[in-house]
């Protein structure tokens, strides 16, 4: 059995960037993520692009204020989510219109969801947790006071 030279192919290629932030005044970061592609925006409303903004704004904070920094790990994890945040609230909307649950349980937003907000260590119960103390003489103090109680 032959494979097709061409396999036909349902997927639009990246080409355009969207308008990045221009950094103020200090040292740079030493790796910047490249914008969004100009492609995704453009094939949202404007409701989801606030959305999807919002989303991406709240969680690069909630990780900030969690860990001082974000990583571009972190960040790529973010995006990804609130992708995926988009998508969920287009199945909702589709849900609710036409009655017809849809469910694909590994495949589902929702999933894809959760999987990229505890890559980023994002989850409410990561977010309830204190944060690991890096230092030894913290840990030192923290094992003692474990043992005293």
């Amino acid at each position: 059995m032959s494979r097709p030279s061409n396999p036909p192919m349902n997927v639009t290629p990246m080409s355009e960037a969207s308008e990045t932030k221009k950094r103020g005044r200090g040292r740079p970061a030493n790796l910047e993520m490249p914008p969004v592609p100009q492609a995704i925006l453009d094939g949202m409303t404007e409701l989801e692009q606030a959305h999807f903004e919002h989303f991406r704004d709240a969680y690069t904070e909630a990780c900030k204020k969690r860990y001082g920094k974000i990583t571009p790990t972190a960040e790529i994890g973010i995006v990804q989510a609130a992708l995926d945040y988009i998508h969920l609230w287009r199945m909702q909307i589709e849900q609710i219109q036409t009655g017809k649950l849809v469910s694909q349980a590994r495949q589902h937003p929702g999933t894809s969801l959760r999987a990229w907000l505890q890559s980023a260590g994002l989850q409410e119960k990561d977010m309830m947790e204190p944060a690991k103390q890096e230092d030894e003489k913290s840990a030192n103090r923290a094992t003692l006071l474990s043992l005293s109680s």
